[in-house]
């Protein structure tokens, strides 16, 4: 029965590339950005005054990154970094060749849609944490938001299983919504015999010696950062506390009794006290929980910090 639905699977488009091949080129476009995250993290940690710009800006940097990579790669091979890595490309529908509509398309759902998808998921927790501390105005554009996101990603998720699922047997050109969307399909890749003039053009080869010394950075990166990963802890595993310098102590003017029982980043009485085991400085939960996720550092004295050492304080009469 297998031999008969891979036979079948073939003989319905020779240079149409497996489903196995079409999941494992976007994972490895996951799996990159995740690389370059443990690495940043690693150079955060070792050196936080120099590299802490990088985990606090990973994401624009990343995409600015990106698009560099994927506009090389497009221009050269008609197909992604992933793409080109497992011998894919990107045809058009009507069977021509990519034009700048169609390079425009892919840029955009390669590069940009995954960062605005990224801000749009932390958008969404920090409103879903504020609705459980302190609830959301249920007339605001906050709350509307938040009880749609989600039904939107289901959405979305079920289109894409449902592509995949029509794609593995056969009955879909396109394995996502997203490629659809692009106006292209992928096949395997097939170089081409003739040379024309248009390829001799500076512009194409500049394209393509980029995309290859890019590609090959990245493919002895990944494998780098791997290697790192025998000298580091894991991602998830926090700063040591003893291996952080004693911050100072808060100056006196700042102690009075108007600040007392004040929060340090929204300047209201606090909810729900925490303390953040690296600096000593307690806050609401909402508001330290919300500027570690985004800055992993410490407000007060920019120590590096992880959620994990956040310490929820419960003072008598709680």
């Amino acid at each position: 029965m297998a031999e008969f639905g891979a036979h079948l699977a073939t003989n319905l488009a020779p240079n149409r590339p497996s489903i196995f091949e079409v999941l494992a080129q976007e994972n490895l476009s996951s799996g990159l950005r995740s690389a370059f995250l443990y690495l940043s993290n690693i150079l955060a940690e070792s050196n936080p005054n120099r590299y802490l710009v990088l985990r606090s800006w990973f994401d624009e940097i990343y995409l600015a990154f990106d698009v560099i990579v994927q506009s090389s790669h497009l221009k050269a091979y008609n197909a992604s970094f992933a793409e080109k890595f497992y011998g894919l490309q990107r045809v058009p529908l009507n069977g021509s060749n990519l034009t700048s509509n169609h390079f425009l398309k892919s840029l955009v759902f390669l590069s940009a849609y995954p960062y605005i998808k990224r801000k749009l998921d932390l958008l969404y927790s920090s409103l879903k944490r504020t609705e459980a501390e302190r609830g959301l105005d249920t007339n605001s554009k906050a709350y509307y938001f938040v009880k749609a996101y989600p039904l939107l990603c289901l959405v979305y998720e079920t289109t894409n299983l449902i592509y995949q699922i029509r794609y593995a047997v056969g009955n879909a050109s396109h394995h996502s919504l997203l490629v659809r969307l692009a106006s292209v399909q992928l096949q395997n890749f097939v170089k081409d015999s003739d040379t024309s003039l248009s390829e001799q053009w500076v512009g194409w080869v500049f394209a393509k010696w980029v995309a290859r010394g890019l590609g090959l950075g990245l493919s002895f990166g990944a494998f780098f950062i791997q290697f790192l990963d025998f000298f580091y802890t894991r991602e998830d595993t926090p700063v040591s506390i003893s291996s952080l310098p004693i911050p100072p102590p808060p100056k006196r003017n700042q102690i009075n009794s108007k600040t007392a029982g004040l929060c340090l980043l929204c300047n209201e009485k606090r909810r729900n006290d925490t303390a953040l085991s690296t600096s000593g400085y307690v806050f609401c939960y909402a508001c330290i929980r919300g500027f570690i996720a985004r800055n992993h550092k410490c407000p007060i004295t920019g120590l590096p910090a992880s959620l994990s050492h956040l310490i929820r304080l419960y003072p008598p009469g709680n």
